[in-house]
């Protein structure tokens, strides 16, 4: 920016000690600002005076200097800014907190009235200065509706000789700050699911009952007890068993189903499989873009529609704006999924908000949540380690399968009456909700069918293999589900638990619904924070 001139370096140097004070008094009103000499000048750059003398262009500077001051505000909304925000031709100067009580300043018919005092050798003189904003201008095509700088004139009336006033008018071109980040919710509603959610606990071999051609059971004439169809060879003779040396039964499959594992969550949505799901995405704040971000659910990533070139979201204009209507959709619910819906504000700020429906597909298509205990350690991105229960959502942890940091999208965290599974692998531990699956050299098992002797995974090492396993006492507790950054490939989304590495919630759901085989392998010394 061009440098002032040194007569105005001199008077911002005497200004800036009544703008200082005048800032501490707007202290009382909630404006505890604190602003150097050099963030005036660099605020705005002065392009003339008219019928100037010193003491009125002092003032005037003051008061450029608190417009830049009530206009910034690192967080929250600051005391004036521009309103509407879009369309910038339709911007007026106003006050965020009009109903607030304030005696130092004022916004009126787009202007700023500050209280000053002049000191002219006499007894302080009270006086107003009015900053009058004249347009709003954005100099960056890339972001057509940011708006950056205000042409302002700074104008005061100052005493002269008997008893006459002269208007003193300073022009300049004011800094305005970027508009807050906008945020978001989603309001969701569907038809509550109609049955429990049920998931398949285990499955084992029963002998098939034997039926007469009425369909009724047969029972044994002399013990009464049920009786069973047999194996038969090509000539119809019953196969006999060369160990037990009675024949063999025929056998069919039998699965035991239980509450599924965040059943009781706090889900925004729980319904049936095929039902339709309506959702309104609603914003606070100046938004100019949104979308719905990529997930393993039942609606594909892409950007939100506009209203149009000029006015992108109608509810949303105003940094004031509150619960403006940027979507309202609807899809058919065929997946568990969390849905992320980004906002994006005229300065490139972002924020998003979640959607978490969970989808009742039956004992037979339900997935059983990949559960743990909330004391086992996650290796960070500086290769520290948290307790599950302490992570939050943007929590930059360890990702080995990209060697890079991942973030964390959600942390679902619910209350259920189980009996954890402690795995123990040598010296190290994992624990489990009981149908956790995992690889082993004999198919795949689930947490609470695993054997000492099974081997997880391809480890070639003693740390791979089961040592011990037992159940916990039947508890109420909570446990945790762990949800990574939906923009990583689903295929990449590891979390490194207790020195090994997991998938999180989406890739297990998605192994699960494969049938394929919970892959984990040990991680070097580094990559455990070790």
């Amino acid at each position: 920016m061009k440098r002032t001139s040194k007569k105005i370096d001199r008077v911002l140097e005497r200004g800036n000690v009544a703008l200082i004070v005048v800032l501490g008094l707007a202290g009382i009103a909630g404006l505890m600002i604190q602003l150097s000499q050099s963030q005036v000048q660099s605020a705005f750059k002065v392009s003339g005076v008219v019928n100037a003398n010193e003491t009125g262009y002092e003032a005037n500077v003051s008061g450029l200097g608190i417009a830049y001051a009530l206009s910034h505000k690192a967080d929250g909304l600051p005391a004036v800014y521009p309103d509407p925000y879009i369309p910038m031709s339709e911007a007026k100067i106003v006050s965020t907190k009009p109903g607030s009580k304030n005696s130092l300043w004022k916004v009126r018919n787009n202007s700023l009235y500050v209280k000053l005092k002049l000191y002219l050798g006499g007894k302080p003189q009270k006086a107003l200065s009015r900053i009058r904003y004249e347009n709003f201008r954005n100099n960056d095509n890339a972001r057509p509706f940011l708006i950056q700088t205000a042409s302002v004139s700074s104008e005061i009336s100052v005493p002269v000789d008997k008893g006459g006033k002269r208007k003193i008018v300073t022009k300049a071109d004011v800094e305005i700050a970027p508009p807050p980040t906008p945020d978001c919710r989603v309001v969701s509603i569907a038809k509550p699911t109609t049955q429990k959610f049920l998931c398949t606990k285990g499955v084992k071999m029963v002998p098939i009952l034997l039926l007469d051609e009425n369909g009724i059971q047969v029972l044994d004439p002399e013990t009464g007890n049920p009786v069973y169809e047999k194996e038969l060879d090509e000539e119809g003779n019953p196969i006999i068993d060369e160990d037990t040396g009675k024949p063999k039964l025929k056998m069919k499959e039998k699965r035991e189903v239980g509450l599924c594992g965040g059943a009781n969550a706090n889900w925004d949505v729980e319904t049936d499989f095929g039902e339709q799901v309506d959702f309104s995405l609603l914003a606070n704040g100046v938004v100019t873009s949104a979308r719905i971000l990529p997930s393993n659910g039942d609606m594909p990533a892409r950007e939100l529609p506009v209203q149009n070139d000029e006015i992108p979201f109608a509810g949303n204009r105003s940094i004031l704006s509150q619960d403006g209507l940027i979507v309202k959709s609807n899809f058919i619910a065929r997946n568990t999924a969390t849905y992320r819906f980004e906002v994006e504000g005229p300065h490139g700020g972002k924020k998003y908000c979640t959607m978490a429906v969970h989808v009742n597909s039956g004992p037979l298509g339900n997935v059983e949540n990949d559960s743990y205990n909330g004391d086992l350690l996650v290796t960070m991105a500086n290769h520290q380690r948290k307790k599950i229960s302490d992570l939050r959502k943007g929590d930059q942890i360890w990702n080995s399968k990209i060697n890079n940091a991942i973030s964390v999208n959600h942390i679902m965290d619910y209350e259920i009456k189980v009996a954890m599974i402690e795995i123990r692998l040598g010296v190290k531990k994992l624990v489990v909700t009981p149908n956790h699956p995992f690889r082993t050299d004999r198919g795949m098992v689930m947490a609470n069918q695993l054997k000492p002797g099974d081997r997880i995974g391809e480890f070639p090492h003693v740390e791979g293999v089961v040592s011990a396993i037992k159940a916990q006492s039947l508890r109420k507790q909570t446990v945790f589900d762990i949800f990574l950054d939906p923009e990583i490939p689903m295929h990449q989304r590891f979390v490194a638990i207790e020195g090994f590495s997991l998938p999180d919630f989406s890739l297990q759901n998605l192994w699960q619904e494969q049938n394929e085989l919970s892959q984990i392998y040990l991680l070097s010394s580094d990559e455990r924070g070790e």
